[in-house]
């Protein structure tokens, strides 16, 4: 976890907490999420993060580009295909998390639900599972 000396940075650590949290507890499904903060006065490497570590730029283009995910954080709740991955109180916190990093200038952010239990308790990975959050 990163923490940082101002108020809003504190506010973004909550917020990246709370989203790697609730991907910890869902280990039917393969949660990703990643952030680019548009707070240019934090180190550069602490702006670009992948599931709360940082990583370098090619990383998360890498990251980005393996889910299809191009996110503009700009959206007022989550979809419906990643609601109906979590639990209904999770995904209420999912979306506070994302709201806060909608409010605090966080310029891009990625969130893949990318695997899923099928009846049978077989996983399956395709791509009517990756979640897409646009404008």
């Amino acid at each position: 976890m990163v923490f940082y000396s101002s108020r809003t940075g504190t506010t973004l650590a909550y917020a990246e907490a709370m989203l790697s949290e609730l991907s910890h507890k869902y280990t039917h499904n393969t949660w990703n999420f990643g952030v680019i903060l548009g707070d240019n006065t934090l180190p550069h490497h602490c702006r670009v993060r992948i599931n709360g570590e940082p990583v370098d730029e090619s990383q998360f283009k890498k990251f980005s580009h393996d889910y299809e995910i191009e996110v503009k954080a700009r959206f007022s709740h989550t979809s419906a295909s990643l609601n109906r991955a979590i639990d209904g109180l999770d995904a209420m916190l999912v979306n506070v998390a994302l709201r806060i990093f909608d409010k605090q200038n966080v310029t891009t952010i990625a969130v893949s639900v990318a695997s899923s239990s099928d009846k049978t308790g077989k996983s399956s990975s395709n791509s009517n599972n990756k979640e897409h959050i646009k404008d």
